[in-house]
């Protein structure tokens, strides 16, 4: 079972504490802020309009239609921002001690921690684990699925209850942190099927991505002709900060990924210095990536089925 990607050795334990405490610390420094900030605002009013259906308020939480329940229900209980965070800090802290184990399950303690580390302080994460938004579920279930994924690749018989996993996993990252981990999948699925090409390996594989398929599915209907919202109503949430609702819209949430399509769609006009940086440090990561690739193929380190690193 994937469960054991997240074993803890009783040596791992005082670092692994030392994070989690490091990491809660960060998190909590925000989380009682006594005001919502511009982004959380504008969740809760596609969450709380009742005008809108379901799928209708997920539009403007990048298809997190869970995250728009989960804020229903909180909010019918408690309207404190402490409490409307609260969900996303626990998210946050999990996913911490969560990727150590994960990383030690095949690696050094050293590089366990290093890695651990740089998610407990990415200023990133840290952000988004003090706001009532979606983004740090999709961090979360990306990484249960990624656990799931890798059995299912080294079994020699493909199981069918870690492809049962992989594909809940994958649908409760779509649910509750909308369209970004899709690409990835994308990307691991096709290195799954290129690695594994046995017949009984890709209907499981395909069979586990019905729910996933489904969910994509249903909420993109809501972009068809006829349905979903006017841009009248995106005004009346966003104003003049993006040029139209094509900024929720499931390609361009993909796209940007990749292109920088949030940044001029989010301002025009779009500042020179801004996409040079960002463009410079992708091509950074980039090169850091490749070199290091190379670096552990000459050493001859794998990391579970998946090859060289």
């Amino acid at each position: 079972m994937a469960v054991k990607y997240f074993r803890v050795e009783r040596p791992d334990f005082s670092p692994l504490v030392a994070l989690t405490i490091g990491a809660g610390f960060l998190r909590a420094w925000g989380l009682w802020r006594p005001e919502f900030q511009l982004d959380e605002a504008q969740r809760l009013l596609w969450a709380l309009d009742r005008e809108l259906s379901l799928g209708e308020a997920a539009i403007g939480h990048v298809g997190a239609a869970g995250h728009v329940l989960l804020l229903r229900a909180l909010w019918a209980v408690w309207d404190n921002p402490a409490w409307m965070r609260f969900p996303a800090f626990l998210a946050g802290i999990i996913t911490v001690p969560l990727f150590f184990a994960f990383v030690r399950s095949f690696s050094t303690r050293k590089v366990a921690f290093l890695a651990s580390g740089l998610l407990a302080f990415s200023p990133m994460h840290v952000a988004f684990s003090q706001q009532c938004e979606e983004y740090v579920f999709g961090v979360l279930f990306v990484l249960l699925g990624t656990a799931a994924m890798l059995e299912l690749l080294e079994e020699e018989k493909p199981a069918f209850r870690a492809a049962m996993l992989l594909g809940l996993f994958e649908t409760l990252g779509l649910f509750l942190g909308g369209y970004w981990s899709l690409p990835y999948w994308a990307a691991f699925g096709a290195v799954a099927v290129f690695r594994r090409r046995e017949k009984n390996f890709l209907p499981l594989l395909f069979l586990s991505q019905l729910p996933l398929l489904g969910l994509f599915a249903w909420l993109g209907s809501y972009w068809l002709p006829g349905r979903g919202i006017s841009e009248d109503y995106v005004s009346s949430i966003i104003g003049d900060l993006i040029i139209s609702k094509l900024r929720f819209a499931p390609g361009a949430q993909l796209v940007d990924l990749v292109a920088l399509v949030e940044v001029w769609i989010w301002i025009k006009p779009a500042p020179v210095l801004l996409l040079f940086l960002e463009n410079f440090l992708a091509g950074v990561l980039l090169v850091a990536a490749a070199r290091g690739w190379r670096g552990f193929s000459r050493r001859g380190l794998t990391v579970s089925t998946l090859g060289p690193v």
